[in-house]
């Protein structure tokens, strides 16, 4: 496939590569662009990850491309996008955001799914794809950043007309620290995965101080509460007291 005159890098600033399975995965918060001119076919899909799943039918090639997972879209259904527009934007919480293939009606099924690539051992992102490396391949020769290959090499194959490299190019789909070594991919996982937990922890303990915050307030409302009642029932018995008094006086 030769990359169509105006296409550009839909990946934007501040999002970093991950895995590449049934597409390429992107952690951080970053801007979504249109690759090409094209119309929206699709936005919500609950069966992602984050329940969005922005499918773009390309002009040049037909072909439909995603977005899915923790993005807030940008589109709506039946929007004519030109290259460089914005699409939508990753909200930068796990678990992140995907860009790949998808199928033709661009509801929610991927190329790499429909072509029987994806894995059936629970995760169907745990193996890298041809049509997941197709599409890092294209974001890498439009100047974005590739993915991050999967231990266990590439499953399947594309069809005619999807970008391949050279017997899958990956020339640079290493970690973003820059490491091109195989045995540190998994180190990249434990990585993530610990920084995915520690903010997850973080969250617990956060709002486990806004519970204690809450029952301590709740206790002091309540004593306060209670010392206004004995204050009011102390002040009129003093007056009825009084009253007594004056009228026996």
């Amino acid at each position: 496939m030769t990359t169509p005159t105006g296409w550009v890098n839909p990946i934007g600033a501040g999002l970093k590569p991950a895995r590449i399975d049934m597409g390429v995965d992107y952690t951080g918060t970053g801007s979504l662009y249109a690759m090409g001119s094209g119309t929206i076919q699709n936005v919500t899909n609950s069966g992602w990850p984050g329940g969005k799943f922005i499918s773009l039918k390309l002009d040049a090639t037909g072909q439909t491309m995603y977005y899915a997972e923790n993005i807030i879209p940008h589109v709506s259904v039946g929007q004519k996008v030109r290259a460089g527009d914005l699409i939508g934007t990753a909200v930068g919480t796990y678990p992140f955001i995907e860009v790949g293939w998808a199928d033709t009606t661009g509801r929610g099924n991927t190329m790499a799914a429909v072509s029987g690539q994806a894995s059936t051992s629970g995760d169907p992102g745990a193996k890298s794809t041809a049509y997941g490396v197709s599409m890092s391949n294209l974001i890498a020769s439009l100047g974005g950043p590739p993915g991050v290959l999967t231990p266990g090499g590439i499953t399947g194959t594309v069809t005619s007309g999807y970008p391949q490299g050279s017997s899958y190019d990956t020339t640079g789909q290493t970690a973003s620290t820059g490491s091109s070594l195989p045995g540190c991919v998994p180190l990249i996982w434990v990585i993530w995965y610990a920084v995915c937990e520690a903010q997850k922890f973080r969250r617990y303990v956060a709002s486990s101080e806004r519970r204690k915050r809450r029952r301590e307030n709740g206790k002091r409302n309540r004593r306060r509460s209670r010392q206004a009642v004995a204050t009011i029932a102390r002040d009129r018995t003093r007056l009825e007291a009084t009253t007594e008094k004056d009228s026996e006086a």
